[in-house]
């Protein structure tokens, strides 16, 4: 083993002192393998630890920590079910790795299929205690895999995609979407953390299992009037913005909440989980009031400030007192933090908006880079859809008195300009053609002074006025 490796291996030791346990350098470096000490002839960095090359032509893996070996069994476990639930498809290779430069991630794991002949196929497994919010940075990661290996020259023939059962079903509604061959399986977890091959079931495509997906999305009462002491409040601090949002009605200032009341509860104020609002408590307010105004600016050097929070309801709360900068065709009433629910599967959607004519614009505000961005905005608008085509919106309270169009709802994503991943539009190109996505690109210094750089329209792929 020449000097380097041996720096490397002392490196490994110093960050990972368990290592040492399997893992010495002097006399010679070895390994303890079997209750024996082998000698090694070559290290290099894995996803979660170490490969190693022993000297009479073996190879082992060994983890970094409890959590990397947990890793890496998963990794291992998956690589052998797939090949025995995907045949003829057979694994050729198993990455794990975070690669920032093609925007992959460790939570995902991602084999390469070999079928017959030269035929490929591609299969992504989420991890076992990923939560179901992970759903969109999956998806995204099929997207970008299969589009980075058609550049390759070989195009994949199937995605396949393994989640676990506490997942639910809601996965299967959004792939339809998707304009990829693409097969789902759900699995089961061991008590032990492993992977339990017996609970392998394939959820998508099913005809049954969609037929059967018939639990409804259940759309949270619009309160209209808000509540006498909210605009009690309100009168008396004019320059706070009175919102209904996530099922409650709250004071803000640029986003940040001030005071809030719920559905049958008290009127709150300060930081969460708040003081219990009294008239003997308006200076303890209008001093907290004070601090907020004082702090919540637009400093670089307060970005870790607690004041700084909720950057995103800072830009909507900019972008609210003028709708015609999100879109130009933008009337009425929006509704902030719009929540839905299928079972225990929860989102927020983060606007919700009327065109002129009647048609839905679902926005969704992003102020840093985020892989996930039009996966997240196509599982808000599927929701928005559906409750359009059942009702609910009049129903729940929503844009009463106004006649809402039957289109598919727009998608609006707004971000800072160079905050847009370079990858989206090819991402939309594997999306379906009833998905329209404008992109709303705003300058990034937006908290001195916000205004629209440029408008996008990944639907019809033309530039639009900005």
């Amino acid at each position: 083993m020449d000097q380097r490796n041996v720096d490397f291996l002392r490196t490994m030791l110093r960050r990972f002192p368990r290592l040492g346990t399997r893992l010495r350098l002097r006399p010679v470096p070895s390994v303890k393998r079997h209750g024996a000490w082998r000698r090694l002839k070559a290290a290099f960095p894995a996803a979660d630890g170490l490969r190693l090359l022993l000297s009479d032509g073996s190879r082992l893996t060994l983890a970094a920590d409890a959590r990397a070996s947990e890793r890496l069994r998963f990794q291992h476990e998956m690589g052998r079910v797939a090949g025995a639930a995907l045949h003829p498809w057979r694994p050729l290779r198993t990455l794990a790795a975070t690669d920032r430069m093609r925007g992959h991630t460790a939570a995902v794991v991602r084999l390469l299929l070999a079928g017959p002949g030269e035929a490929r196929a591609l299969a992504l497994a989420a991890r076992p205690r990923s939560h179901p919010s992970f759903q969109a940075r999956l998806l995204t990661s099929a997207l970008l895999w299969w589009s980075q290996r058609c550049q390759g020259g070989r195009r994949p023939r199937q995605i396949f995609l393994f989640i676990p059962r506490h997942w639910g079903r809601r996965i299967i509604e959004i792939l339809p979407h998707l304009a990829l061959p693409i097969a789902c399986w759900e699995y089961d977890v061991l008590p032990g953390g492993g992977l339990d091959p017996s609970s392998l079931k394939a959820i998508y495509p099913s005809v049954f299992l969609r037929a059967a997906l018939n639990h409804p999305y259940v759309m949270h009462p619009y309160r209209r009037r808000p509540p006498a002491a909210m605009r009690r409040l309100s009168r008396r601090h004019p320059d706070l913005d009175l919102l209904f949002r996530r099922s409650r009605w709250e004071l803000s200032y640029l986003g940040y909440p001030v005071a809030w009341q719920p559905t049958g509860g008290e009127v709150r104020f300060g930081d969460e989980p708040g003081i219990l609002w009294e008239p003997s408590r308006a200076r303890c307010l209008s001093e907290f009031l004070e601090r907020l105004k004082r702090r919540r600016r637009a400093c670089p050097e307060r970005r870790g400030d607690p004041f700084q929070r909720y950057p995103e309801r800072w830009m909507e709360s900019l972008m609210l007192k003028r709708p015609s900068l999100i879109h130009p065709r933008l009337r009425g009433e929006i509704y902030c933090q719009v929540p839905t629910s299928l079972e225990s599967d929860r989102a927020v959607v983060d606007a919700l908006g009327r065109l002129r004519g009647g048609r839905l614009a679902v926005i969704e505000f992003k102020v840093e880079k985020d892989f996930n961005l039009l996966l997240q905005g196509l599982d808000y608008w599927d929701r928005v859809r559906r409750h359009l085509g059942r009702g609910d919106f009049q129903q729940a309270g929503y844009f009463r008195g106004r006649r809402l169009s039957p289109r598919s709802p727009l998608l609006i994503l707004v971000s800072p300009l160079f905050q847009f991943h370079r990858l989206l539009p090819a991402l939309r190109g594997y999306l379906t053609s009833e998905l329209e996505v404008v992109c709303v690109g705003v300058n990034d210094d937006w908290r001195r002074r916000l205004k629209v750089v440029r408008r996008i329209s990944l639907g019809r792929a033309k530039r639009l006025p900005g």
